[in-house]
């Protein structure tokens, strides 16, 4: 380790070498400390991109996509070359998708589809900007831009296969975007006690409402027949109503709640799938270097 002042060039290469080494031993907290050292001595530094992209991806290591996402811009905006900064646009991108941050994801991932010279940066902007528009639920803009991915992925086979899988999937969404109607489960509960959550496929769920429903009618009934208006009055009130009411409300919040399953699942496999077309886009490897 040289023994030069910090803001010296020796000592600029050994900060950025220290840094370097713990980042590639998974030290990413230490890493992040030198990069920000060589950041703090080295404004002016043609590698400060580098720098800071290292520190981002650091971060995203840590699953701290917030600092990524900083970091990462800082990268972009500190580019001393086109490569670099298509490179640095793309990990922001990402870093936005993990924060489930869509709108500026989209607007990293059109700037870099629109400003990048090479041409995987562009198959690979594609494919995140289907993502992007399938998880915010604009099927037919997911299917636009994995379709124009897929003209761009042609000559690789099981990515083909996989995007084709990932078009009748998205195509099966925009018929069927739900897979049950939270009314429909609340009327159907309305006029018959659990049939709500019978249709929806909770079967347990549905004889309980059935049961205790059952049970609390028949003792309304018996208080009436017995001409008990003040006692019928306040067991209608007070206990009837309370699981009559909750019968409905369950039944509508199941059908969400499997609404919202069954989109998570579509969409995990979505996400499956375009991480294994992902893999099959070479990247290029240098465009942000240490030298």
């Amino acid at each position: 380790m040289s023994t030069a002042a910090p803001g010296a060039p020796a000592a600029r290469d050994d900060l950025l070498r220290l840094a370097d080494a713990y980042y590639e031993l998974g030290n990413y907290d230490g890493s992040i400390t030198e990069y920000l050292r060589f950041a703090f001595f080295s404004p002016d530094d043609q590698r400060l991109s580098y720098a800071y992209y290292r520190i981002g991806m650091a971060h995203g290591h840590l699953d701290d996509w917030e600092s990524a996402s900083v970091f990462l811009r800082n990268a972009v905006a500190a580019a001393a070359t086109p490569s670099a900064r298509d490179r640095a646009r793309y990990e922001s991108a990402i870093a936005y998708l993990a924060l489930r941050d869509f709108e500026l994801a989209k607007i990293e991932l059109f700037q870099l589809m629109s400003t990048a010279g090479d041409a995987s940066y562009k198959s690979a902007g594609a494919l995140l900007l289907g993502l992007s528009y399938s998880s915010e639920g604009s099927w037919s803009k997911g299917r636009e831009y994995f379709g124009e991915a897929s003209l761009t992925l042609d000559s690789c086979v099981t990515c083909g296969e996989d995007l084709r899988e990932i078009d009748r999937i998205l195509a099966t969404l925009e018929r069927r975007p739900t897979a049950k109607s939270p009314t429909l489960a609340k009327w159907l509960s309305t006029f018959v006690p659990g049939s709500g959550q019978l249709y929806v496929g909770a079967s347990l769920s549905a004889l309980n409402a059935f049961g205790l429903n059952c049970l609390t009618g028949y003792f309304l009934w018996d208080e009436l027949r017995k001409d008990n208006l003040r006692d019928s009055a306040l067991f209608a009130s007070l206990v009837w109503f309370r699981y009559y009411q909750g019968n409905r409300t369950k039944a509508q919040a199941l059908a969400e709640g499997a609404n919202r399953n069954y989109q998570e699942l579509t969409m995990r496999r979505i996400f499956d799938l375009t991480l294994r077309v992902s893999a099959h886009i070479r990247m290029p490897e240098d465009s942000l270097s240490s030298q």
